[in-house]
C-alpha cells in the first residue's frame, strides 16, 4: 500500500524546489517584487521547505596558501 504522507511530503518538496528555481531565475534578472527583509524571510522558508541545506563553507586561507605553495614548487607538474 502506498505511503500517503511520504508521497505528499515528496510533492511539497518538489513544489518548493520549483518555486526556488523560479525565484533564482528572477534574481538573476533583478526582478524582485518585495523588499530585502521580506525576500530573505521568504527565501529561508522556501529553502527549508525544499529540504535544501544551507552550506556554511568559508574560504580557508591556510588551505589556499598550501595549495598555492605546492603549485609554485612544481608538485602538480610532470617531470
Amino acid at each position: 500500500m502506498a505511503d500517503l504522507p511520504r508521497i505528499l511530503e515528496d510533492i511539497a518538496i518538489q513544489k518548493n524546489k520549483q518555486i526556488l528555481e523560479k525565484i533564482m531565475i528572477q534574481l538573476t534578472t533583478n526582478n524582485r517584487s518585495f523588499d530585502q527583509d521580506e525576500h530573505k524571510q521568504v527565501m529561508n522558508q522556501i529553502i527549508k521547505g525544499a529540504g535544501v541545506e544551507k552550506s556554511n563553507d568559508k574560504f580557508d586561507r591556510q588551505a589556499f596558501e598550501k595549495l598555492r605553495f605546492l603549485t609554485d614548487m612544481g608538485a602538480n607538474k610532470s617531470k
